[in-house]
């Protein structure tokens, strides 16, 4: 469809093949948002040679399977891309990262530069499963919600980016000799019901500004840069986040847990530390 400023649409239900787009075909709005949501097998949504594009509109894909023709697909818009698991648990897998959902980095390298944002995983609230980030790129800001979320190798050079975990814990998912950063990124938020990196395996990040919050569990940086603790906004979301903050339940359950920080070259603190586990 080429609807100019109009919705453009396609939810596809149950019991169907899935969505697909090929033969140079086009998926177009100016103003308007795109949103796409298949439930179908094996396929879910597929774009192979064709574009989905928008000038200013948001982009939605939702489905349990995505595949994005890792030579032909385009995906483009200064609006946001939202990229969801329709199924609630359903566990994904970015760049190299293992999971139902999979996003490889060649797939996610036919996002086009300029989107406002890119939020993967589920919208906050709705049940998000597990996600694993491995050796991944992206080049505009970016925001992960997942149940749990396992990452190394991600690089987002200077732009933001939002790590939400919304009931387990975000920590490396390097294994043995640590050799390479676990979070590149202009500045970060960081969000674990249960921990954000530990007491004994740090996250590995070269970040400038962070801001991070725990319920239970440590909050764990080694950083390779001069830092910032100070605020960061959420992408897609607008929310703003400050300073580190192990919160107080009063439940007993985060007593002993603690906040570690090194930043090589210095560390600036322009918003609260806070532990209030007791």
């Amino acid at each position: 469809c080429d609807w100019s400023s109009d919705v453009c649409s396609s939810d596809l239900g149950t019991n169907v093949a899935g969505f697909r787009a090929d033969n140079g075909s086009t998926l177009s709005t100016t103003t308007g948002p795109i949103a796409v949501v298949a439930d179908g097998t094996p396929d879910g949504i597929v774009i192979a040679d064709a574009s989905v594009t928008s000038t200013k509109g948001n982009i939605d894909l939702k489905s349990d399977q995505i595949v994005l023709d890792e030579a032909a697909a385009t995906i483009s818009s200064s609006g946001q891309l939202s990229i969801y698991a329709r199924t609630n648990g359903t566990s994904i897998g970015i760049g190299d990262g293992v999971g139902s959902l999979l996003l490889s980095s060649g797939e996610l390298g036919r996002l086009s530069d300029g989107f406002s944002a890119i939020v993967i995983g589920a919208p906050l609230g709705v049940g998000a499963g597990q996600v694993a980030i491995q050796n991944v790129t992206f080049h505009d800001d970016l925001t992960v919600v997942g149940s749990s979320i396992a990452v190394t190798g991600l690089n987002s050079g200077t732009n933001t980016i939002a790590l939400l975990a919304t009931t387990g814990s975000i920590q490396t998912a390097a294994v043995g000799t640590r050799t390479s950063l676990d979070i590149t990124a202009g500045a970060a938020f960081f969000s674990g019901q249960q921990g954000v990196g530990d007491e004994d395996v740090w996250l590995l990040t070269s970040i400038s500004t962070i801001a991070a919050q725990t319920e239970i569990g440590d909050l764990s940086f080694y950083n390779n840069v001069p830092l910032t603790i100070g605020s960061v906004t959420t992408p897609g979301y607008g929310s703003q986040h400050h300073g580190l903050t192990l919160v107080d339940t009063n439940d007993g359950n985060a007593i002993g847990d603690a906040i570690f920080v090194y930043a090589a070259g210095g560390l600036v603190v322009d918003q609260p530390v806070d532990n209030n586990s007791g």
